[in-house]
């Protein structure tokens, strides 16, 4: 599914830490790969992205929690392979 643009809702409110988030993403998209997406474990092979309210993408769990659900605008899910590529070219948009 690299580059498919899926215009999917995340209510960020609804969670209450970064592990949360990851649980929903892995339930909405994990199914869509062959080991699932494990987002925030050690040897996933996607990472996540936010845009925050500056436009700018950052990496996900650099900012404490409630500093990211007051800034964040959208989120990516990226190929940690494609990473050394810009963000704007990652695999699934929500």
């Amino acid at each position: 599914m690299d580059g498919v643009i899926v215009g999917r809702k995340v209510c960020i409110v609804d969670h209450m830490d970064y592990l949360s988030l990851a649980l929903q993403l892995e339930d909405m998209f994990g199914k869509y790969t062959i080991s699932g997406l494990r987002l925030f474990e050690v040897g996933s092979q996607f990472t996540l992205f936010y845009k925050d309210i500056d436009e700018q993408w950052r990496t996900i769990a650099d900012v404490p929690w409630k500093e990211f659900v007051d800034r964040v605008q959208r989120l990516r899910i990226a190929c940690i392979h494609d990473e050394a590529r810009r963000v704007v070219s990652s695999s699934f948009l929500i």
